[in-house]
């Protein structure tokens, strides 16, 4: 053995998730109209406390230690029709959605050059909207079969932890660190 480190690491994490979504049906005729909005709010606060321990004694590690938070918000609204025939039946819709997010990361970091500690405060707001249409369409080919067809565009925003751009250690060897420009991904 050359070396043996060992740590202590404090990584609370809360997160507060609101939603309000309001949806009605409205039928005309043979036809379904459908239409609502929602509302999603998502507060994270993440604090990393890394902690040295030499000889059964933690040390604060300033420079490993640091406080992430992530606000999101999102808006959406959504309309969507259906129509069935005698053998077919059409649906669409359209899905619109604003979203407006702010993450902080609040540390130390070390300035080899003074050999001192200074804060730092790293902040990135984002705001964007998408629409997100959808297309179906189902054939009767008998009672028991039917033939379906269907496009739809969707989102995957990242996890709340890949946006957190501080560095924490898992190991010597091992370690994660997130990223404040990562986008969602659409599929």
């Amino acid at each position: 053995l050359l070396f043996n480190n060992t740590y202590k690491i404090l990584s609370p994490t809360n997160i507060d998730l609101y939603s309000v979504k309001l949806d009605a049906g409205l039928p005309i005729k043979k036809r379904q109209f459908e239409f609502g909005t929602k509302l999603s709010s998502v507060r994270t606060k993440n604090n990393y406390e890394r902690y040295n321990v030499f000889a059964n004694v933690p040390d604060f590690d300033e420079a490993k230690s640091n406080q992430f938070n992530y606000k999101e918000n999102i808006l959406a609204a959504y309309a969507s029709m259906s129509y069935p025939f005698k053998k077919v039946s059409l649906q669409m819709g359209l899905r619109v959605e604003n979203t407006q997010s702010k993450s902080r990361s609040i540390g130390q970091i070390y300035d080899a050059g003074s050999a001192s500690f200074s804060p730092y405060d790293s902040t990135n707001k984002k705001s964007y909207t998408d629409l997100f249409p959808s297309l179906g369409a189902s054939f009767k080919i008998t009672e028991t079969k039917a033939l379906n067809f269907s496009y739809s565009r969707r989102i995957d925003r990242p996890a709340y932890q890949d946006l957190n751009p501080f560095e924490f250690r898992i190991s010597d060897y091992i370690y994660a660190k997130g990223n404040t420009e990562l986008r969602p991904q659409y599929s």
